[in-house]
């Protein structure tokens, strides 16, 4: 028994050694890898600016939340206070704290191998790695989710676990809000599992740090969220380019980091296999979380977003109880994916110097972020000559009611913002640190990047800032900023502040942003009546009428009275490249580039709207060309309709049963004859015809009839068909089922879709 002991003893010794080995690989790895990107010295700046008695701002005398770590934030302003420097600080504070990550890790595994499968992963992630410093808050999130999980996985009483879940929840939220996605659904299964026995009030006292936070953010800032959230996620960009973004940021993962998204995807599949109910809402968040980062579009730096799904799913990992031979066929994978990566950072600092920076990024924006900022930026190869990591110097301007010395339109506004005097007041056009810009639309640009919404600087803004007086030439921008400007500026606690406050995040003042003419600032509109394309049909005798295009603006051509086409031919010339973007009620729904052979001075462009733009009109197209040095030209627009379109009603609204709706309907009559039919369908079956209508041709777009409905009986399952009585191969139907309702008051109860 004793041997046997013994043997135990040593083989446990032997364990906590590997363990050790292994964290202090990684802090050797963190440390010779680290470095810190151009973005936290917009936090450092706003740092300086706190010690010195300026508030927690980037520009003195303005109250913006310009980073999105407060608890990070202060974290930092406790290291500058201490040590009044930044740059080799920061990196040890973000390497201190993402070894006692790791070690919180160690902790949370329920056997040896678990743990070494966990430390291996997160040693061997390039993005997990690059982000354990690097100057932002992905160190502190990595711990703080790591103990949130450890009290998760405790054998804690209710009692006892709920206040510590919900105390780590509040710090992990000060940290970064959007960390809520991966933590809400094992909360919420916590607290219904001790729902008999609830410590509310214990809860109430965990999430105080969150509340007192938000009360501060919304009574000082003046806003909730931070400005950075206004700037880069309500953009009113639009959502299939953002999806699309977001799935780039994956395949961007997958190409230089393979193994974090292959061990997210196996945190999933052991969850699934093991059938660990425990897991189950764990792995929801990190499906959450993946969904939100695909919403969004992702991020410019690699990989950034996932630092934090992985450490969730390398908890989920290090509760398994993998057998040995699972153990080592998994480390094995993880070995070939990690170290056959040429650019893991145990196999070298950095793997390649290119002639270009900008080789760093792929075509999609979507950077190597240390890798670009490795020679200036990095622990092992800082100039000590750069004083970026000295402190900021004090204002210049010795009365600070007197406005500041303006730089406007940056668009790098972090080491450049740090290295400039505290005096100065900086404007970015991505409008991270501007309470203004970053409430206007961002600019729909053809060659736009994900974290870089570029807005439009609105004329008289610098004279604004500078002379401290509203001298913004658009009236309705200028009342808006009057508002803005108090919250910003004005007396904290005065009752009209306090007013405003809640009618800015109301919207109550949205309306005095003209979206459309600082969000396409050098686009030319063209009125379009759809009965009279081509464009150029009155000026054939003169050759033409040729549109010239500015080689950084656009042409928005707008359909007066909408057109419902299923194709759209531009003719273009062949010098360009050209991006097309088609847009419904505002909302762009489509775009594509076209890239002409250059063979013909001329093109004819063919494009086939998607089948919801027949249904719900086309408003507008908007051609930009992408030479930034030719002028372009449009020659013509023409439009092809579809053969037959039922465009009203469409589904899902409901229809009173023998009532007399207007059905708008449009037909090809060279294809489809002059004449149609109208039908009721049900389960595949045709209940009823229900009547005919004509197309005379006195008129160019959608026919308006109004049929008499039989006495159906009600049901959410019915079809309304429109067919040529030319012949019965064109027709077309609701896109959704119709409702039937025997009574005009269950129109109020009913789903209108």
């Amino acid at each position: 028994m004793q041997d046997a002991s013994r043997t135990g003893q040593r083989l446990t010794d032997w364990t906590q050694v590997t363990l050790l080995a292994l964290i202090s690989l990684y802090a050797f790895t963190v440390l010779r890898t680290a470095w810190l990107c151009d973005d936290v010295y917009i936090t450092l700046r706003t740092v300086a600016n706190f010690v010195h008695g300026h508030g927690p701002n980037y520009n003195i005398g303005e109250r913006v939340q310009a980073y999105t770590h407060p608890l990070w934030m202060f974290l930092l302003s406790l290291n500058y206070f201490l040590f009044r420097e930044t740059f080799l600080t920061t990196i040890a504070l973000s390497a201190a704290v993402s070894v006692a990550a790791l070690v919180m890790v160690f902790k949370i595994a329920t056997s040896a191998r678990a743990a070494l499968l966990a430390g291996g992963v997160l040693i061997l992630s390039k993005a997990y790695v690059d982000y354990s410093t690097s100057g932002l808050e992905n160190p502190l999130t990595h711990l703080l989710l790591a103990v949130y999980f450890a009290v998760y996985f405790s054998p804690m009483t209710g009692r006892r676990q709920i206040p510590w879940l919900a105390l780590t929840t509040a710090l992990a939220l000060i940290n970064r809000l959007d960390i809520v996605l991966l933590i809400a659904p094992s909360f919420a299964v916590k607290c219904w599992e001790h729902r008999r026995k609830f410590p509310i009030l214990a809860l109430a006292a965990g999430f105080t740090p969150f509340v007192l936070w938000e009360a501060f953010s919304l009574i000082y800032y003046g806003f909730p969220l931070p400005n950075t959230a206004y700037a880069k996620v309500f953009t009113d960009f639009p959502r299939f380019l953002l999806f699309e973004q977001g799935l780039y940021y994956y395949l961007n993962s997958l190409n230089l980091d393979p193994i974090t998204l292959f061990v997210i995807a196996a945190s999933i599949v052991v969850t699934v296999h093991g059938r660990r109910r425990a897991h189950v809402p764990v792995i929801i968040g990190v499906m959450l979380y993946l969904a939100y980062i695909l919403k969004i579009g992702g991020d410019f730096m690699s990989g950034r977003f996932l630092t934090a799904p992985l450490l969730v799913s390398v908890v989920v990992l290090a509760r398994h109880p993998f057998t040995a031979r699972a153990a080592i066929a998994l480390g094995l994978i993880l070995l070939l994916l990690g170290l056959g990566n040429q650019r893991h950072p145990l196999l070298n600092v950095y793997h390649f110097r290119p002639h270009d920076k900008q080789e760093f990024a792929d075509r999609n924006g979507i950077a190597d972020e240390r890798g670009y900022y490795y020679d200036e930026m990095s622990l092992l190869r800082l100039n000590r000559n750069f004083e970026l990591h000295k402190p900021i110097r004090k204002p210049r301007v010795g009365d600070e009611t007197v406005a500041p010395p303006v730089i406007m339109a940056l668009e790098s506004i972090g080491m450049f913002g740090y290295s400039v005097a505290a005096g100065y007041h900086l404007v970015d056009v991505y409008a991270l640190v501007d309470p203004l810009l970053a409430r206007m639309q961002a600019r729909h640009e053809p060659l736009w990047r994900i974290g870089h919404m570029k807005r439009t600087v609105p004329e008289g803004y610098q004279e604004t800032l500078e002379s401290g007086e509203n001298r913004l030439t658009d009236p309705k921008l200028a009342e808006y900023y009057d508002k803005l400007r108090i919250v910003t500026r004005g007396e904290l606690f005065s009752i009209e502040r306090l007013g405003l406050i809640v009618r800015l995040n109301l919207g109550s003042f949205d309306h005095l942003i003209d979206k459309g003419r600082y969000r396409d600032p050098f686009t030319y509109d063209l009125a379009i009546d759809p009965a009279r394309t081509p464009i150029d049909s009155e000026s054939e005798e003169r050759g033409g009428l040729f549109h010239a295009i500015s080689p950084k603006g656009a042409l928005s051509l707008t359909f007066v009275g909408g057109v419902w086409p299923a194709t759209v031919e531009l003719t273009l010339d062949s010098r360009n490249r050209y991006q097309v973007s088609y847009f419904i009620k505002d909302e762009e729904i489509a775009r594509e580039t076209v890239d002409p052979p250059g063979d013909e001075p001329m093109i004819v462009h063919a494009f086939d709207l998607p089948k919801r733009a027949w249904a719900r009109g086309l408003d507008r197209i908007r051609i930009a060309p992408l030479e930034e040095t030719k002028p372009a030209v449009l020659r013509d627009v023409r439009i092809r309709r579809p053969d037959l379109l039922l465009i009203e009603p469409n589904g899902y609204k409901p229809i009173v049963a023998g009532s007399k709706p207007a059905i708008r309907w449009q037909i090809n009559r060279e294809i489809g004859g002059k004449s149609v039919r109208f039908e009721v369908w049900r389960a595949g079956e045709r209940v009823s015809e229900i009547g005919t209508a004509w197309d005379d041709g006195s008129h160019v777009g959608p026919v308006t009839s109004w049929i008499t409905l039989p006495e159906l009986e009600p049901g959410d399952d019915y079809q309304l068909r429109v067919v040529s009585a030319w012949d019965d191969a064109y027709y077309d139907e609701c896109d959704g089922p119709l409702t039937i309702v025997d009574d005009a008051s269950d129109l109020t109860s009913s789903s209108l879709g």
